[in-house]
């Protein structure tokens, strides 16, 4: 080695100052010659000279563990704060190396955010670097430093968190600190939540279902994290729960609604559907009661503004109505888009007990609809006596006019309906109620018409005919045109190949109890199915292994 005396003599002073500005400790670095970088280091040589990459000393050093014990004499905030030609600064270059690695979170404190979110020329800071690269062991170390910036998108409009979602590495998911960034969208309006789903559909194609374990530990990451699944994840406005309803992924649906505070079974997609809707509309009986029990407050309505009190009115579902009157007190009285309430529609269809229950928690007797006919007025109209009974027993006003200025005991006169008569003249009426000008006899209640497609609704007269010879399906047409109507609903996704592996492998993920009847009976597991993985469960178990 040079004498350091000689070199720094007055007489050599300007060849001392191209030696300290020389790429030297550079290309010792390169070839890891560890002698010479000390004494190099002794002799005050330039640190922030860059070679033709625009790399420094530095960015050399931390690319080999056998330079370990010179990190700390090179790594100054300045020399930490360059970039080479392609933006990099130290850390992007220390990334493949644990112990540099290390040896930065141990001086933490001097790695400033500037340095740990420096963005380069593709925008990527040096996390979303390694979780595009899927480097696991770099995300591992990098995740430890304080301030990191989780929502730096690259010049693709990614965070790094979509990258660890695309490449479903649930390990570095959990890593990450709670930094929402679920909002954000990408140059192609993808969301973390919708690359996730996009990792499911990508098993349609795939011959090896067993990579699903990983998909589903992605998403119950996910859910740990906190992450928004109230959001839309395709052009037709489906949430995750319905995309998973869709595809019949029990397990998923019912880890999803247990354990996600703030998940809303009222999102809608752009069709109008929520997730209940949808599976009543799919038949799911697997999955009606479980949402309907799970804080869904049934406030869906369909394009006709009719609730699901309607709906099960018309399916003549008594249970489900004393169900949903009872969640939700608001919901019985509200009209669709003719002024129809649930007990008109009841009474039109002639179903006593849903009247009856409808009555009991307080229906609106005298609701009047866009023909200002009330309940009573249909009651008469098909000589319904028992529902004509009820509805005066709550009340109902038999004076009420409609728009055409009748009133039930008009229409009673009309119809020549003895018996309703019988009953109408018990009560206290005024004395121009009980008679009528045979002028007047030939009016009759119309029935409702609809403007809708291939719906032909026609008034037909009823003079001279005892109402009670009326079939009582007078009105039916227009509830089958609403039942009709609402079933229909395309399907965006089918249910995936390997249905029973991918149930089995949910189970897993997820720690599903398959003794619990309750989960036994969403998820639909048989019983020979059920014995056998409880027979699995418990194998696992006593290997000392966790599911």
């Amino acid at each position: 080695m040079l004498n350091k005396n000689v070199l720094r003599h007055e007489l050599f002073k300007n060849i001392y100052e191209k030696f300290k500005n020389s790429t030297i400790l550079i290309e010792a670095c390169k070839i890891q010659k560890s002698r010479l970088i000390t004494w190099l280091l002794s002799m005050e040589i330039n640190q922030s000279i860059k070679d033709e990459e625009g790399m420094t000393a530095l960015m050399y050093c931390v690319k080999y563990p056998s330079l370990s014990s010179f990190y700390g004499d090179l790594s100054t905030y300045d020399s930490m704060k360059i970039v080479d030609k392609n933006g990099n600064n130290v850390l992007f270059h220390s990334i493949y190396n644990g112990k540099a690695l290390n040896f930065f979170l141990s001086i933490n404190n001097k790695v400033k955010e500037d340095i740990i979110n420096n963005i380069n020329n593709d925008h990527d800071t040096v996390f979303l670097y390694c979780c595009r690269k899927n480097i696991s062991k770099a995300i591992g170390y990098i995740s430890y430093f304080k301030n990191i910036n989780f929502h730096v998108q690259d010049k693709n409009g990614w965070t790094a968190i979509m990258y660890l979602v695309k490449h479903n590495n649930y390990r570095s998911i959990s890593y990450v600190r709670n930094q929402k960034t679920d909002y954000i969208k990408s140059n192609d309006n993808e969301t973390v939540i919708s690359i996730m789903i996009k990792n499911f559909e990508k098993m349609r194609e795939s011959n090896h279902p067993s990579l699903l374990t990983n998909c589903y530990r992605t998403l119950r990451m996910l859910i740990i994290k906190n992450y928004d699944f109230n959001i839309a994840i395709d052009d037709d406005g489906n949430s995750p729960l319905q995309y998973f309803i869709m595809i019949e992924d029990y397990c998923t649906v019912y880890y999803m609604i247990k354990n996600i505070k703030d998940l809303d079974l009222s999102f809608k997609n752009k069709h109008g559907d929520d997730a209940y809707s949808l599976v009543v509309k799919l038949n799911d009986k697997t999955l009606i009661n479980f949402i309907a029990s799970s804080g869904y407050k049934f406030d869906y309505v369909d394009k006709y503004n009719n609730n699901f009190v309607f709906y099960y009115v018309m399916k003549n579902d008594r249970g489900m109505v004393n169900f949903i009157t009872t969640k939700n007190k608001d919901i019985i009285n509200k009209t669709n888009d003719v002024k129809e309430t649930p007990l008109i529609i009841a009474t039109k269809l002639g179903y006593k007990d849903i009247v009856t229950t409808l009555l009991i928690k307080d229906a609106d007797v005298n609701h009047q609809d866009y023909l200002g006919n009330t309940a009573l007025h249909y009651a008469v109209d098909l000589s319904n006596h028992d529902i004509i009974c009820l509805l005066i027993k709550y009340k109902g006003d038999p004076s009420i006019k409609n728009n055409r200025g009748k009133s039930v005991f008009d229409l009673a006169n009309q119809l020549q309906d003895d018996y309703t008569l019988s009953i109408l003249n018990h009560l206290n009426l005024p004395s121009n109620e009980k008679t009528l000008n045979s002028s007047e006899r030939s009016y009759s209640l119309p029935v409702i018409q609809r403007e809708r497609k291939n719906i032909n609704i026609k008034s037909s007269s009823v003079d001279n005919i005892n109402m009670r010879t009326i079939n009582i399906n007078k009105y039916s047409n227009d509830t089958e045109f609403f039942l009709n109507n609402n079933d229909n609903i395309k399907i965006k996704y089918e249910p995936l190949p390997y249905s029973g592996v991918m149930r089995d492998i949910a189970i897993d993920v997820y720690h599903l109890d398959c003794k619990d009847d309750r989960i036994k009976k969403t998820i639909g597991v048989n019983r020979g199915r059920l014995i056998e993985l409880l027979i699995l469960q418990s194998v696992i178990f006593m290997s000392g292994l966790i599911i």
